[in-house]
């Protein structure tokens, strides 16, 4: 639904969000007691109108393209954020981030599709005390090294790393010792194998759900994974190496797990 103001009032997850259509023009009609906006089209100009928001907790600026990291300064003023999503802000870099640090009331970062990002950037969340959730999905200059850094941020729950497919068995090593760890969502393609699952098993003790595509690992890194007791869902893609009768095997022990297969091996050993 639109305003005459030209303010777009969407419901997301339950939660009444504006969001400024056109900008500028538009961003200075939102009420300055709102607490989460949607913003569309805006650039570095619009988010200094942001400041006047003091009780803003959810801010999304997915697909802001013209967004910089001068842009990102403005918003370290935004004392009550929660959920900051900057996916596919192409132009945001690691210096970007450095000021993303300030804001220590952060619990939540999308920064899928933000390729121009490294470990460098990332070792700047390691000052965000409540941090739970970190979606880094398409940014292809992560690797270990950032794993190994974030390993020291040990609020983290959720952790996104699609198409990071320089992340290794020591990268999973490194999250495997988060003490919060929920959610794990691991890079296809990436040099992660039975080993990897077998530190992951050790040590994630606390993991509820788990993606797997497109790995070399094989039946015998999915059996460890029979230790994950808190387990409800694994999520296995184009990983040719298992069998189904792996799978089965996993199944039975972890009746509690749901288990989602997509083109996987063919057990030809019955």
């Amino acid at each position: 639904m639109t305003s005459r103001l030209g303010l777009e009032f969407i419901n997301m997850n339950g939660q009444f969000i504006i969001r400024p259509v056109n900008g500028f023009d538009q961003l200075i009609a939102v009420p300055s007691d709102i607490t989460a906006i949607a913003g569309k089209n805006l650039g570095n100009y619009d988010l200094a109108i942001l400041t006047r928001f003091a009780n803003l907790e959810f801010l999304d600026l997915s697909g802001c393209e013209d967004i910089t990291d001068d842009g990102l300064e403005k918003l370290a003023s935004l004392s009550s954020l929660k959920v900051l999503k900057l996916a596919a802000c192409e132009k945001v870099t690691d210096n970007g981030l450095r000021h993303l640090a300030r804001i220590s009331t952060l619990e939540e970062i999308d920064l899928s599709f933000c390729s121009l990002i490294s470990s460098e950037g990332v070792a700047h969340f390691t000052q965000l005390p409540s941090l739970k959730s970190l979606n880094l999905n398409w940014c292809y200059r992560i690797n270990d090294t950032a794993l190994i850094t974030l390993s020291h941020c040990s609020t983290i729950e959720a952790l996104s790393l699609w198409s990071c497919e320089d992340i290794t068995d020591k990268g999973v090593a490194c999250i495997s010792q988060l003490p919060q760890l929920l959610e794990l969502e691991l890079p296809e393609f990436a040099h992660i194998t039975d080993n990897g699952l077998t530190l992951l098993a050790c040590n994630a003790l606390s993991l509820q759900r788990l993606r797997l595509a497109n790995l070399v690992i094989t039946d015998f890194g999915l059996k460890e994974l029979a230790n994950l007791t808190t387990l409800k869902k694994l999520i296995l893609s184009h990983c040719k190496n298992i069998t189904l009768k792996g799978v089965d095997s996993l199944r039975e022990a972890l009746p509690s797990c749901e288990i989602t297969i997509d083109n996987i091996g063919v057990d030809i050993k019955g």
